[in-house]
């Protein structure tokens, strides 16, 4: 443990929406939540004391995933419904539906320039689709099962999946092409995650591992061995310092990205954890998972 820092401390539970959450978003500007409800609900969480949570509804079975757009004047959501929802933040609850795939929409990202983002499925498929019209623009196949994370590159260039097959790929969003597969070496890909430098990614394994790869050497540069079931998430700090990662096992950790070393295990859900994010300053960040409720981390690191 670095003797400069002191462990994270859990400052706020919100709770109250009585549903598992399946995924988890901060808005980029404002001190609110979203959440992906497997009752077919988003769950708006104003973070702030003595703020009431809405309930935004529209999809018709479990939500699996949320992303606000970088303004975050609008969100979108993903289903086992097969549709994408597009939201503009409220208690009016005002949507518009796509009918995005063929299969449960498991992941969504907002490209860093506001003017697209991806999806992703069971499908096998992942769609990039225009944010300014919400119209569809093109599609990646090459998955041989379930499409469960995806992600933009820092500069947009490339997206990155992780699927069900035991790869993850990185696609050339210029050239609408796979141009490298990475094995994951442990089974399911269930996140994934770029380093702010766009340098390097790293991916929330099945196995209960945490691998890190570098994109310029194309090799395996960091691998933990920190669960003791499925990894579901990873998170990187915006500064790029450190990784987070969340597991069915119900713990958090904190890896020291620069060090390469676990350097922080965080016990407070009643069941498996699903999702993890750091908040856009990198002071907060927040977890949620079966048991109903999210719960707000400070940091104390940069």
């Amino acid at each position: 443990m670095e003797d400069s820092e002191s462990a994270p401390e859990l400052v706020r539970v919100l709770e109250g929406q009585r549903s598992i959450i399946s995924a988890l978003d901060f808005h980029p500007l404002k001190y609110q939540i979203v959440t992906a409800n497997a009752d077919g609900s988003v769950g708006l969480w104003n973070v702030k004391p003595d703020t009431r949570a809405h309930r935004l509804i529209g999809h018709r079975e479990v939500v699996l995933c949320v992303r606000y757009a970088k303004e975050g004047h609008i969100l979108a959501s993903g289903s086992r419904d097969k549709t994408i929802r597009i939201w503009i933040p409220g208690v009016r609850a005002e949507s518009m539906m796509l009918a995005a795939h063929s299969g449960s929409v498991s992941a969504i990202d907002y490209s860093t320039d506001g003017l697209s983002f991806v999806s992703c499925s069971h499908d096998k498929s992942i769609k990039i689709w225009d944010t300014r019209r919400f119209t569809f623009l093109t599609s990646y196949t090459g998955h041989s099962n379930w499409v469960n994370a995806v992600s933009y590159s820092p500069d947009n260039s490339i997206l990155l999946s992780g699927s069900s097959d035991g790869t993850i790929k990185s696609w050339s969003v210029k050239d609408n092409c796979c141009i490298r597969s990475y094995d994951s070496f442990g089974g399911a890909t269930r996140s994934v995650a770029y380093h702010p430098s766009g340098n390097y990614f790293a991916a929330a394994i099945e196995d209960g591992c945490v691998k890190v790869w570098d994109c310029r050497k194309h090799e395996l540069l960091q691998l933990y061995r920190v669960h003791d079931d499925a990894t579901t998430c990873v998170s990187f700090s915006p500064s790029g310092s450190h990784l987070l990662s969340s597991s069915a096992d119900s713990t958090l950790k904190i890896m020291d990205a620069v060090e390469g070393h676990l350097i922080y295990t965080l016990y407070g859900h009643e069941g498996p954890v699903s999702f993890i994010r750091f908040a856009p300053t990198g002071k907060f960040f927040a977890s949620a998972g079966s048991d109903e409720r999210v719960l707000i981390w400070k940091t104390n690191f940069s």
